[in-house]
């Protein structure tokens, strides 16, 4: 579903591929990430992986530090056992594998400048 929405929760972290191959911010345990939908990802000539934010047009490389606007939404089961459902309004269906734990919906991704100065507030 496209959309030009964008939340502005903010996430910080090094951007990493799980065991499973999915992007996430902070490591296994960190949100699995849904890009925008006008965002890019490749690998360079030297194979790092890179990643063109659909929102803003600046980049980030898997390994690098980030920090994102975006949002939340907690895909751990509460307590009644219900559990939510795999987001379905994205290009590709999101794999079993990323599904679980957090997703981050993400927002426009901060130039690394923007990102030292929120740390040096």
């Amino acid at each position: 579903m496209r959309s030009d929405l964008e939340l502005q929760a903010l996430v910080q972290g090094r951007l990493e591929i799980d065991r499973n191959g999915c992007l996430r911010i902070g490591g296994e345990d960190g949100p699995f990430v849904i890009w925008h939908h006008d965002s890019r990802i490749e690998r360079t000539n030297d194979g790092r992986i890179k990643i063109t934010d659909g929102y803003s047009g600046n980049t980030a490389y898997v390994g690098d530090e980030i920090a994102m606007g975006g949002g939340q939404e907690n895909r751990v089961p509460p307590a009644t056992g219900v559990r939510p459902e795999t987001p379905t309004n994205v290009t590709e269906p999101i794999p079993d594998a990323c599904a679980a734990g957090e997703i981050w919906w993400a927002g426009r991704l901060l130039t690394e400048k923007e990102r030292q100065r929120l740390l040096n507030r």
